[in-house]
């Protein structure tokens, strides 16, 4: 069976889990997300590549940085070059980093084997802030080379509303 296969299977067998896992516990009511909150372009992008370790004969250039994308968490190159961006605006905002949390947090992290568990521990500890994770949106970019540059030129994104 390919890799690709099995992948599949194994995203719908997380997606049908947590799916079914939903059902049985109602999260708070999430309002309208609110806007995320985007930097000026700037050297940034660059200037990390000065930090980069490339093999002989490798070349690094930046094909995109803010505000053509922002936050990256994920991203896929298809086999017509074009980049899908996950973009997050939830870190330390409905991200957790268990690094920030108590032992009583942690023990429950790590006791959780559900999404219903997970959900729990989240509502016993977070209560009222619990509505912090439903409030800024992740959303996919699409980025695209069409002029040959190397630069992203085409720039579209798929939030909730599309």
């Amino acid at each position: 069976m390919k890799v690709r296969s099995l992948l599949g299977r194994f995203a719908f067998g997380i997606l049908l889990t947590s799916t079914a896992a939903g059902w049985a516990i109602e999260p708070p009511p999430a309002g309208d997300p609110a806007p995320p909150s985007i930097a000026a372009a700037s050297s940034e992008g660059q200037d990390a590549l000065q930090g980069f370790t490339l093999h002989d004969g490798w070349k690094g250039e930046l094909f995109a940085a803010e505000p053509v994308t922002v936050n990256p968490v994920a991203f896929y190159v298809d086999d017509q070059g074009r980049v899908y961006v996950c973009e997050s605006f939830r870190q330390n905002r409905g991200v957790t980093d268990n690094r920030g949390h108590d032992q009583a947090w942690l023990n429950d992290d790590l006791a959780a084997q559900t999404v219903e568990d997970r959900l729990q521990y989240h509502l016993k500890h977070l209560k009222d802030k619990v509505g912090e994770y439903t409030k800024y949106d992740d959303r996919i970019r699409l980025l695209e080379d069409r002029d040959g540059d190397g630069r992203a030129d085409v720039n579209e994104h798929a939030n909730g509303n599309a």
